[in-house]
């Protein structure tokens, strides 16, 4: 009677066996650097509006606000008004 793993010795059984190892490796690896990446952005978007303050924020959430108006204006005026030009007359 042998081993229930005896016929895991055999070379090619051992090269098998490496790769799934290290393709499971590859994945936790992908998984943890993905992340972190993550984690790093949120702290970089977290320092950032810190330091732009809530004025910054709603200045931010403004001029968004008036290039989406403009945008809309854009596709609604039939004449040659361009996104740009749209947002100075908003801003007037």
């Amino acid at each position: 009677m042998h081993a229930p793993f005896s016929n895991l010795n055999t070379p090619s059984h051992r090269v098998r066996l490496f790769k799934h190892g290290d393709q499971i490796a590859d994945e936790v690896r992908a998984k943890k650097l993905q992340r972190e990446y993550r984690n790093m952005s949120d702290l970089a978007q977290f320092i950032y509006w810190t330091s732009v303050g809530r004025e910054g924020a709603y200045h931010f959430q403004e001029q968004l606000k008036n290039k989406r108006m403009a945008e809309h204006l854009h596709e609604s005026v039939a004449g040659n008004i361009s996104v740009e030009k749209a947002q100075k007359m908003i801003k007037k």
